[in-house]
C-alpha cells in the first residue's frame, strides 16, 4: 500500500468509526489558512476537527505519536480560522489512530487532545 493510499483507507474507516457512535461526519479534508483538517463533525452541539494517523503497523511507534508539536500549532491554526469564520461555539480537537493489524484495524479515539495557545 502507498502511503496515500493508507491514509485514505484511514479516513474512511475513522469516518465509520465516528459515525458508529453517533458523531456526524459533516466534511472531510477541509482546507483554511493554508492548514488542512481530516474530518469536520458535530457531536451534539460540539464541532470536532479530527486528526486522522493512521500506520500499517507499530514497529516504529504509535499513529498517535505523528501529532506532534508542529502539527498541534497547525490544528490550532485552523481551529482560529475556523472560529473567525463560524464565530464562536463548542469546538475541540480529537486525533483518530488508526493501526491496521489483521484481523481488523485498531481504532483509538483520543478526545480533546489540541489545548489552545
Amino acid at each position: 500500500m502507498t502511503k496515500q493510499s493508507v491514509g485514505k483507507l484511514g479516513e474512511e474507516l475513522a469516518t465509520q468509526y465516528l459515525e458508529s457512535r453517533g458523531i456526524h461526519v459533516f466534511e472531510r479534508n477541509v482546507k483554511l489558512g493554508g492548514v488542512e483538517a481530516d474530518i469536520l463533525a458535530k457531536d451534539g452541539k460540539e464541532t470536532v476537527v479530527v486528526e486522522v494517523k493512521t500506520k500499517s503497523s507499530s514497529a516504529f511507534g504509535l499513529p498517535q505519536e505523528m501529532v506532534g508539536y508542529y502539527k498541534q500549532r497547525q490544528l490550532r491554526k485552523f481551529v482560529r480560522y475556523w472560529l473567525a469564520i463560524n464565530g464562536e461555539g463548542p469546538i475541540r480537537v480529537d486525533v483518530i489512530a488508526i493501526t491496521l493489524t489483521e484481523p481488523e484495524p485498531t481504532v483509538e479515539h483520543l478526545k480533546n487532545v489540541v489545548e489552545g495557545d
